[in-house]
């Protein structure tokens, strides 16, 4: 086995501020490589990564964390302790097909459409807050965003949003970044995992109790022909996977795009073009790819460019790598939109797997995005030249801050409150 690159593919690379360069090179001198420090194939052409994604028959989603193979006795006594959810991104069909088949219909266009005044409310009240001269768009914006919005369509009390971002973050880090805690940070991560699950249980079982106008109360009277209704316990484990995937990847696409617009000058363009948002947030989602990628587990042996793996081995599909696949697009190492094939990224999957809140996503980055623009024509980066840093983590690609100049004075102007 040649495992040249595997050997070099260490946290430098892994959790780097640029990994592109070493995909890059993947792609062309080993477009599938072993990692024994991740115990993972890594696939980094497009074509390999939709193959994988298209067979579910014969890769399961079911093993899709990053642990270690044997936490310390203090963690895995915490970790037996907590039940294993089962939800869409863990599961196989047929289990797979009932609940996605559920949760079509809370997502379906016409409904996630209805929610456009929702996340204008949401994005006006944000930008209203910020005071400048600087802000922090990432923390101040990007990240609260989307998870407001998530938290209402699903009934979660704002008063817990503290709390949801903090287990949501620790959930996280412990499911794929785990290597990068000491033991006393992953027997917190642990505790609080446990905390979202139980905090998930009580939240249904009050919905049981008193149904309200949210997504909660609508899984549990949801039914869908041949299959019995959602269990309380089957909708509580649906909820932190709804919650995390329903704030993590919007807040990072629209982190890593504003980095890109405003430090390349496509900020410019839009505000004087906004018919070019919608081709914005597909490149965004393409060239710097809010989810790296994830894993799967190949269930029998089977050959990939030549590359014999193994059945029971791992799999890490990298998203980051395929959509810069100069097979698929030319010139993919450059950022620009429109382009070409622009929704054959694989950002939000492909599949039976393909991201349910897709449509949610993109609608809130483009109203995201629209009312910045609206409200800040003029807004630079405090930096425009150094990328900012980024959070250490194998499958988010996620910065930790985006400084900016804020005019408050413009935002009023163009349509917000005081400060």
């Amino acid at each position: 086995m040649s495992t040249h690159l595997g050997a070099e593919f260490d946290e430098t690379i892994a959790h780097g501020p640029d990994p592109y360069e070493f995909y890059a090179r993947a792609r062309v001198e080993q477009p599938v490589f072993y990692s024994h420090r991740f115990d993972l194939w890594f696939i980094t052409r497009h074509d390999h990564v939709v193959r994988v994604l298209l067979d579910p028959t014969g890769f399961s989603s079911e093993d899709r964390s990053i642990k270690p193979k044997r936490w310390p006795p203090r963690v895995a006594a915490v970790m037996a302790s907590k039940r294993h959810a089962k939800h869409l991104g863990n599961t196989d069909p047929p289990a797979h097909t009932r609940l996605r088949q559920v949760l079509n219909q809370a997502f379906l266009p016409t409904v996630v459409a209805g929610y456009a005044p929702l996340i204008r409310e949401v994005a006006d009240d944000l930008l209203d807050r910020l005071a400048g001269p600087e802000v922090d768009l990432l923390n101040e914006y990007c990240y609260p965003l989307p998870l407001i919005v998530i938290l209402r369509v699903i009934g979660v009390p704002l008063d817990d949003l503290d709390r949801c971002m903090r287990w949501c973050r620790d959930k996280s880090t412990l499911d794929f970044a785990a290597e990068t805690l000491n033991e006393d940070e992953q027997l917190r991560a642990a505790e609080s995992s446990v905390a979202f699950v139980d905090y998930c249980d009580n939240l249904v079982r009050q919905r049981q109790h008193a149904p309200l106008d949210d997504l909660i109360s609508r899984l549990l009277k949801t039914r869908v022909k041949g299959h019995p209704p959602l269990s309380g316990p089957e909708v509580a484990d649906l909820l932190p996977l709804l919650i995390f995937a329903g704030h993590e990847t919007t807040a990072n696409l629209l982190g890593n795009l504003l980095w890109q617009l405003l430090s390349t000058g496509h900020w410019d363009r839009l505000v004087t073009d906004p018919d070019l948002l919608e081709a914005a947030v597909e490149e965004g989602l393409r060239y710097d790819t809010p989810a790296l990628g994830f894993v799967r587990r190949a269930l029998q042996d089977t050959t990939i460019a030549h590359v014999r793996i193994p059945a029971g081995s791992r799999v890490f599909l990298l998203f980051g790598s395929a959509n810069r696949d100069p097979a698929r697009w030319s010139e993919p190492e450059r950022f620009g939109f429109p382009r070409d094939r622009a929704s054959g990224h694989l950002a939000l999957g492909q599949g039976i797997h393909f991201c349910v809140g897709a449509p949610l996503a993109r609608l809130e980055t483009r109203i995201g995005l629209d009312r910045l623009l609206r409200r800040q024509p003029t807004l630079r980066l405090t930096d425009p030249v150094t990328e900012p840093e980024r959070r250490v983590h194998l499958v988010l690609r996620t910065l930790r801050r985006l400084p900016a100049h804020w005019d408050q004075k413009l935002s009023r102007l163009n349509g917000g409150g005081a400060a």
